[in-house]
Formats: structure tokens, sequence, C-alpha cells
């Protein structure tokens, strides 16, 4: 019998009532009904086996096949609403796309100064701040409307949830770049301590290209490849932390304009990481199979 055949059939018997199966099988044979009853348990058991296989091949919840890294926790991020990832959580959040990600976490330092002291382990911010610090900078923000406690937040999280939340050892971020002179009062032995107490000031920045070394002289025996990365912050614009999401495809746009002017070997076309939908020209962005592969 043909998939046709079998489909029609299928809808037909749709249309049977149970008591008409019931009353159906009660009038077979004991052979027929002895095939029925074997037919059924096969199929049972096939989908059991098929279930098996699955299960075999696709990893648990948060698990993954030996030998693989586990995939990571999706942190999902609603309009409207603050987020949850394991046990942390944060219910603030921007009220629109033109407002900056910038609150004001805390009262007093009372609400985490037991925290910060008590925290074992490496983490700048609690070495450095004091709670005049903190009551000099609480109320205060940047230009932008960067606030004290958006920069230490992430140090906070780690005081209160312990080491293995991982926001790195210093434990402050900067909602942009004010932050470094507005606060300056911690931020600057921050900086002092995380790089060694460097001697100041820094040697003047030399960008005549003439003066570098001849990369032609790297023995191909021992260097395959190498690749250079730079990152640079665009003046006006918030910190990765604060910036708001107009602000981000403003930037974008800014970024994006500059490159494609460039021509000659340096040419080069944009992709917008996967899940990006705010260059128009790619609304898809970038597949994560491309993205991999790159």
């Amino acid at each position: 019998m043909g998939a046709g055949a079998s489909a029609d059939y299928g809808k037909e018997l749709e249309k049977v009532s149970d008591e008409d199966l019931k009353k159906a099988v009660a009038d077979m044979d004991a052979e027929s009904r002895k095939k029925l009853v074997d037919a059924l348990a096969k199929g049972k058991t096939a989908a059991a086996d098929d279930k098996a296989a699955d299960d075999l091949v696709k990893p648990a919840e948060g698990k993954a096949p030996e030998g693989e890294k586990a995939p990571e926790a999706k942190l999902e991020i609603k309009a409207g609403q603050g987020v949850k990832h394991g046990p942390w959580s944060d219910e603030t959040f921007a009220a629109s796309e033109s407002e900056i990600h910038a609150p004001r976490y805390f009262k007093e330092f009372e609400d985490f100064g037991d925290d910060l002291k008590n925290f074992k382990g490496e983490l700048i911010l609690r070495d450095l701040l004091t709670k005049e610090m903190y009551d000099k900078f609480k109320d205060e923000k940047t230009a932008l409307g960067v606030t004290f406690d958006k920069c230490i937040k992430g140090g906070v999280d780690k005081a209160k949830l312990g080491a293995d939340w991982n926001v790195g050892k210093v434990g402050v971020l900067f909602g942009d770049a004010e932050c470094l002179t507005k606060f300056d009062e911690i931020m600057r032995p921050i900086m002092m301590a995380r790089h060694g107490d460097p001697k100041l000031p820094h040697p003047p920045p030399n960008l005549d290209g003439s003066k570098l070394i001849d990369h032609t002289l790297m023995d191909a025996s021992y260097v395959m490849s190498t690749r250079i990365r730079t990152g640079r912050s665009i003046k006006g614009f918030p910190l990765p932390p604060s910036i708001s999401a107009d602000q981000r495809k403003e930037l974008e746009g800014i970024v994006v304009g500059a490159l494609d002017k460039l021509d000659g070997e340096l040419k080069g076309e944009y992709f917008p990481l996967a899940g990006s939908t705010t260059y128009a020209p790619k609304p898809t962005a970038l597949t994560k199979k491309r993205r991999n592969h790159s």
C-alpha cells in the first residue's frame, strides 16, 4: 500500500470510535487478535528503542556528550524587564532604547560593605573602596549619566555571590571614559595596582610606520601566522556596560561608514554578529556557521 493510501486509511480510522474498535477486536478470531497484539507490542518496542537512541545522541539539558564542552546557558534579555542568570539577577532595566543603563543600586555603603570586607580572594575593589569614597561619589554622575554604582556593581556582586562568580580580579567597569576622571580617587589607584604600579608618564606614542620592525624577518619555520587585534572607544559614547540601544546603532553606523571608505588591500565587507538586526543592508547578520568559520 502506497503512502497516499496509508494517509487516506489513517484519516478514515480517525472517524472510528473507541467502542467500534473494541467491538471489532472482540469479533476477531484468536489468530487475528494475536497478530494485532503482537504488532502493537512491536510498535511500542520500536518507539522505545528510537527514544533510547535519541537519548544517547542528544545531551541532557545543560550537559554535553563526554569530551565535549557543555553548552552555555542562554541569557535572555527582554525589553522592560530585569535579567537573571544562575544565582545572579538585576531587576533594573533601561526604560527605552534611548536610555543608557546606569542605575543607582545602593542607598548606603552599609548595603554591601560587610560583603566586600569578608570576601576571600583577590578583589581590588575591596582593597581600595572606603565608606568615605562611596559617600563622596554615590550621588555623582558623569556628563553622559553613568553612576558610581554602575561602575562597582560587578565587584559587589562577586563579593555577595562568592569567588565562583567570576567578574575578574578588579571588580570595576567603566560606564564611559569620564568615569576615570570623575571617580579618580579610586579609579587611578585601581589602574595602577592592576598594571603593577608602572612608571608614569606613559611613553609618547610613535605612529611613524617606517620605524616598525620589518615583519618579513620572522622565521617562517616557527611563525605560521600572526594577528593583531585593536580596540578603541569613540568620544561621546558610553562604553558597553552602559551604552543605550540607540547609541549602539549610531555607533555601528559611524564605524561601518568609516570602514566602507577604505580601498585597496584594506577594502572589506562588514558582517554584523549573529543575532544583530541593527544594520539595514544585512538585516539577517552573520550566520553562526559563517561566524564559526571566519
